[in-house]
């Protein structure tokens, strides 16, 4: 790809989101949500934080842009309408430098929060989430040592 391409159509910045500088302490994030307004949301708001942020509607296409992009974090829900995000996770996982993984949901059960846990997301939102839960579930996975999964409140 030349400098003149255009980026592929899958390459979905946030609008108003801005690359992070090298001395800043933004990140790259992957959301991955069926939901195309919960994913614009979110990219907004960890945008307006500094992040550099990208969307996937689906499994298959979060898989590749886990490969292409190599973002920091992934957030993803657990149920997509081509798969599962237990499936991006544990790809995201299983690369050379494992990514941190932030599952959602809108259907909590004890279930899904032992599979989050099973396939080392640092965490888990149950939708509808706040702003600032995302932001603090966002921090705290970019921090040095994550913690591992937490049950929902509520």
């Amino acid at each position: 790809m030349s400098d003149r391409d255009p980026p592929p159509e899958w390459l979905e910045h946030s609008p108003g989101g801005r690359a992070p500088s090298a001395f800043s302490t933004g990140r790259r994030i992957l959301i991955v949500d069926d939901e195309p307004d919960l994913a614009e949301s979110c990219a907004r708001l960890l945008g307006l934080k500094g992040h550099e942020c990208f969307r996937a509607h689906g499994q298959l296409e979060a898989m590749t842009m886990i490969d292409q992009l190599v973002p920091d974090l992934v957030v993803t829900d657990l149920y997509l309408s081509d798969g599962d995000g237990l499936a991006v996770a544990r790809h995201a996982r299983r690369r050379i430098r494992p990514l941190p993984v932030i599952l959602m949901t809108a259907y909590h059960s004890p279930d899904a929060v032992a599979a989050a846990a099973e396939v080392g997301a640092v965490d888990y939102l149950l939708k509808p989430f706040s702003m600032a839960e995302l932001d603090r579930a966002v921090n705290a996975a970019i921090a040095p040592d994550p913690l591992p999964v937490r049950a929902p409140h509520g």
